[in-house]
């Protein structure tokens, strides 16, 4: 399925508008261009902290997107009703929040403020909510799409929304999914 949208990424405006749908191509190469900040952004705020609202921002965007390329192309014949419960199964805070659990992140989050005097394991010790966890995986998923975005920038690459794309497809694929069952013998 991803191949199928990589080579909509790649090819001409209108090869990627007919993989996909009239438009959405088009309008979500748009919106991602728009949604960018500016460079460094994303990695420290006005103290000198992560800025994790940006990424999270970011990575709720192509969250989205991933979400609606995969459905659409899994199943490319359902009605819209059928393709967006299927898409919102996938943004649901209760999925996200699972697998954050399935790959660890509640283990090295820290879901307080950070504290000068405090040891980090008594940092870890706040318990972190779904929400949390959910704006964790958008904020991994913004953060690597934007550190890809930015490095197809310092390497003089043309296209460096698809280099974002690429790299937040293969996080989407690896820890958003989940697992499928194994094939039948």
């Amino acid at each position: 399925a991803f191949g199928m949208l990589a080579a909509a990424l790649t090819s001409p405006a209108a090869n990627a508008e007919a993989a996909l749908a009239p438009g959405l191509a088009a309008a979500a190469a748009a919106d991602a261009a728009a949604a960018a900040p500016a460079p460094g952004r994303m990695l420290l705020d006005a103290r000198g902290c992560c800025d994790y609202e940006v990424a999270e921002w970011v990575g709720d965007a192509v969250l989205r997107f991933l979400s609606v390329a995969h459905v659409l192309f899994e199943e490319p014949t359902a009605r819209d009703k059928q393709l967006s419960l299927a898409a919102e199964q996938i943004l649901r805070n209760q999925s996200l929040y699972e697998r954050a659990k399935e790959i660890r992140l509640p283990e090295l989050a820290l879901c307080r403020p950070f504290e000068v005097s405090a040891t980090l394991p008594e940092m870890r010790k706040a318990a972190c909510s779904l929400k949390d966890q959910a704006n964790l995986v958008e904020s991994l998923l913004g953060g690597l799409a934007e550190t890809a975005r930015q490095q197809a920038l310092k390497d003089g690459q043309a296209d460096p929304l698809r280099r974002a794309l690429e790299a937040a497809s293969h996080f989407f694929t690896a820890a958003v999914l989940p697992p499928r069952p194994p094939a039948a013998p």
